[in-house]
């Protein structure tokens, strides 16, 4: 349990950067304030902070911000379900290749599952659940 009241500036900075990450480069001010009802003056300071550090990247000429590489590295140390991921993969591609249907493997992770293994690469259905990704509890 958490004894003290989280900083209401990195929530805001955190939701800014999901937000940019979610919109996959066609980020602008107007498209982050409607995905987040963050003031669009705290919006570009907080972009700017981004960018200072090398989280975010402007586009000049069509006003948009992206995600960098640099992002990659907040989750370098998270490796939750890997060793699970290395035992359950081809039981997934077995399962997927008699049966025709894909299937993938999670874990809870505190709201959400956290897809660990997919066979959904073999299968004929495609669905937005990529090792990796985090989906809703249904």
């Amino acid at each position: 349990m958490v004894s003290y009241k989280p900083v209401t500036a990195a929530l805001r900075v955190l939701e800014i950067l999901d937000a940019v990450s979610g919109l996959q480069g066609k980020a602008t001010v107007g498209k982050i304030y409607r995905e987040t009802g963050i003031d669009k003056a705290t919006i570009v300071r907080m972009l700017e902070t981004l960018i200072h550090a090398h989280y975010v990247a402007r586009d000049p000429d069509e006003q948009v911000y992206q995600i960098t590489g640099k992002t990659l590295a907040l989750s370098a140390g998270f490796d939750r379900g890997k060793s699970l991921g290395l035992v359950v993969s081809p039981l997934l591609d077995n399962f997927c290749h008699e049966n025709g249907w894909p299937s993938l493997f999670a874990i809870f992770d505190h709201d959400a599952m956290f897809v660990v293994e997919t066979s959904l690469k073999t299968g004929p259905l495609s669905l937005n659940s990529s090792r990796g990704s985090r989906v809703p509890v249904l």
